[in-house]
C-alpha cells in the first residue's frame, strides 16, 4: 500500500476537458500541454509515473542515425528538431553526448560519413557539435577499449543528447501540476463509463485500497503504450523487448557513446559515471509488459556483441551489476524485421469516441502532445466546448529544473564548493535548479561508495517528486535499482521507513512494500535461473 490521500477526491469534482490514460511521457506530455492551453485536465496511472517503457529506455535524444537506412527521413528531420527545443527547455535533463561509430569495414566507414552528412542536414546544420572523422590509430588513442580489433578501418564520430527518461516524464507531470491538472499515479482505470449514443464520457478509477470514483470528462485519451492492444480488445501493436545490461565502468572503460552497427541493428554501449550500459536488443514481445525481463539468450547476444567490439575486456556474466526490459509499443506494419518497424505515432478515434495515441518514440514526445491535444481540442470545439482554448506553448516553455538566470555550467560550478564533482554533475543534470532544495533535504552523505547519489535524495522524493513507494524512489527517482552493486538492497530498508514516517504507512504497509521492491530485483536477475 502507498499511504492513502485526496486523489479520488479530486477526481470526482466535476467534468473535465479531458481524461489521459496513462502516465507515461506521452500521457504526461498531453497533461502538460493540454494544461498550457488552458483544459482542464486530469491523468491517471495505475502504477508510478514511466513505470513502463517510459523509463526503460537507452536514455537518449536522438534523431535515430539508424532509421536513415530505412529512408524514414521525415521521422529523423522531427526527432532531431524536437532534440533541439529539448536542450533548450531542458537543459539539466537533455544534455550533449559525444557518439563513435567504429567501423570494421571501408564501405561501412563511408556509408557512416554520408548518413552523419545527412544528419546534421536534417538538423539544419545546427547538431549539438560536429562530426569528426579518424583513422584506426586515432581512433584507438580516442578509445583504448576498442583495443585488440583486427577489423577496425577508421570511426566517425558525432553528436547527439543524453536524458533520464524517468525524469523528464516526471517534470512533465511536475508542471502539468503546477498548470492546474490534476495527476494521480497508483489510480487506475478499470472501465469507461459511457453516456448517450454509448459515447465514452469518463472511467471508473480505483486505488490501491479498492476505493473507487467516476471522473467524467468530455474526452478520454488512452496513452498506455504496450497495454493498447489490452484494452481496445483487438491487435493493434507489435510489441518489441528492447533490454539493457550494466556493467562497471572499470571493466569496460568508455570515454563516450559508442555506436555498434550489427547486421540490421544498433548496440549502444554508454558510459554512466562508474557505469556502463550496453544495450538495446529489439525482438518480438508476445506477453504481459509488467512482467517483460532480459532473458539469458538477451544477456548471451548482448555480452557476445560486446566480446567482439571490445575484445580486451573479456566481459562476462558475472560483470553484469543489473539489467532491465521494456516494450517498445510500435504500430504494427508489414515490416519483415523489428528494426524496419516504423516507429512514428498514430492518433485515431475508436467507434465509441474514445482517442488513442501509440507508438512514438521518447525524443519525439513534446510533438506527439502537440498533435493529441490539437486533435483533443478539435473535437470539444466540434462538441461547443473549449472555444478559448489557446495554442500550443510548450515549444517556448522551460521544464521545472531548468536554471533561470544561471546556466548549467555555472550552477554545476558552484555545487562544487559543497560536493564533490561527480556528486554535483550528478545533481545538477538530474535536479537542475532544484538542487539546493536537495541539499537542503536531508544528509549530504553518499549512498553508495562509487556512485553519487546521496541520502538527501531520498526524501526529497518522498516530499517533492510524487514517490509513494520504495521502488518508485529507487528505480525512477534515485535508480539505485539500476546502478547500484547490490541494486538498493541495503538501502531499500531505509527508504522504507522514511516513506512510513513521512506518508504514515503501517508496518504492514511498509513491509508488503519492501516485499513488492524484492520482487523487482529478483525480475531484473531472472536471467540468472534461466
Amino acid at each position: 500500500m502507498i499511504g492513502k490521500d485526496d486523489s479520488l477526491s479530486r477526481l470526482s469534482e466535476g467534468t473535465f476537458d479531458v481524461l489521459v490514460i496513462g502516465g507515461g511521457i506521452t500521457g504526461a506530455g498531453v497533461a502538460r500541454d493540454a494544461a498550457l492551453r488552458g483544459l482542464r485536465v486530469a491523468l491517471v496511472e495505475r502504477g508510478d509515473y514511466a513505470i513502463g517503457t517510459s523509463s526503460k529506455s537507452s536514455k537518449l535524444v536522438h534523431g535515430g542515425l539508424r532509421y536513415l537506412q530505412y529512408a524514414q527521413f521525415k521521422m529523423v528531420f522531427e526527432s532531431v528538431t524536437e532534440r533541439a527545443l529539448l536542450m533548450q527547455s531542458a537543459p539539466h535533463l537533455v544534455r550533449p553526448m559525444e557518439f563513435m561509430v567504429p567501423a570494421a569495414s571501408w564501405k561501412r566507414l563511408a556509408l557512416t560519413q554520408i548518413g552523419v552528412v545527412i544528419y546534421d542536414a536534417l538538423a539544419r546544420w545546427q547538431p549539438p557539435s560536429g562530426h569528426e572523422r579518424f583513422s584506426a590509430r586515432e581512433t584507438l588513442d580516442r578509445e583504448p577499449a576498442l583495443s585488440g580489433r583486427k577489423d577496425l578501418v577508421g570511426s566517425i564520430t558525432y553528436y547527439d543528447c543524453h536524458t533520464d527518461d524517468a525524469r523528464l516524464t516526471l517534470e512533465n507531470v511536475l508542471d502539468a501540476e503546477s498548470l492546474g491538472a490534476t495527476c494521480a499515479n497508483y489510480v487506475k482505470a478499470v472501465e469507461l463509463v459511457t453516456g448517450p449514443g454509448g459515447r465514452v464520457g469518463g472511467a471508473v478509477v480505483e486505488d490501491p485500497y479498492g476505493r473507487r470514483a467516476e471522473v467524467q470528462a468530455r474526452v478520454v485519451l488512452s496513452a498506455v503504450g504496450p497495454w493498447t492492444s489490452k484494452l481496445l480488445g483487438k491487435t493493434v501493436l507489435r510489441p518489441t523487448k528492447g533490454v539493457h545490461i550494466v556493467v562497471p565502468a572499470q571493466r569496460l572503460p568508455v570515454q563516450r557513446a559508442m555506436v555498434l552497427f550489427l547486421r540490421d541493428r544498433v548496440i549502444f554501449a554508454i558510459p554512466e559515471g562508474a557505469r556502463t550500459v550496453l544495450g538495446t536488443t529489439d525482438t518480438d514481445f508476445d506477453g504481459d509488459p509488467a512482467d517483460v525481463h532480459a532473458s539469458a539468450e538477451d544477456i548471451r547476444y548482448l555480452l557476445a556483441i560486446a566480446r567482439y567490439s571490445f575484445p580486451q575486456a573479456k566481459l562476462t556474466q558475472d560483470d553484469i551489476i543489473s539489467t532491465w526490459a521494456g516494450v517498445r509499443p510500435l504500430i504494427s506494419s508489414g515490416a519483415s524485421s523489428t528494426s524496419a518497424v516504423p516507429r512514428e505515432h498514430e492518433i485515431w478515434d475508436e467507434p465509441n469516441g474514445l482517442v488513442v495515441v501509440a507508438g512514438g518514440k521518447l525524443t519525439t514526445y513534446r510533438h506527439m502532445a502537440e498533435e493529441i491535444t490539437d486533435h483533443v481540442v478539435d473535437r470539444l470545439r466540434d462538441a461547443g466546448f473549449c472555444e478559448d482554448a489557446r495554442a500550443c506553448s510548450t515549444q517556448d516553455r522551460s521544464l521545472p529544473g531548468a536554471p533561470e538566470g544561471e546556466t548549467v555550467a555555472a550552477l554545476q560550478q558552484r555545487l562544487l564548493e559543497q560536493v564533490p564533482e561527480d556528486v554535483a554533475e550528478h545533481l545538477v543534470f538530474n535536479y537542475g535548479a532544484r538542487a539546493d532544495t536537495v541539499l537542503a533535504s536531508g544528509p549530504i552523505e553518499r549512498i553508495s561508495a562509487d556512485l553519487p547519489h546521496l541520502w538527501a535524495e531520498i526524501d526529497y522524493a518522498i516530499r517533492y517528486e510524487l514517490a509513494k513507494t520504495v521502488e518508485d524512489v529507487l528505480a525512477r527517482r534515485v535508480k539505485l535499482l539500476l546502478y547500484d552493486r547490490d541494486q538498493g538492497m541495503r538501502a531499500a530498508p531505509v527508504v522504507a521507513d522514511r516513506i512510513a514516517h513521512l506518508r504514515g504507512l503501517t508496518p504492514t504497509e511498509q513491509a508488503a512494500q519492501l516485499a513488492a521492491y524484492h520482487r523487482t530485483v529478483a525480475l531484473s536477475r531472472r536471467w540468472r535461473s534461466a
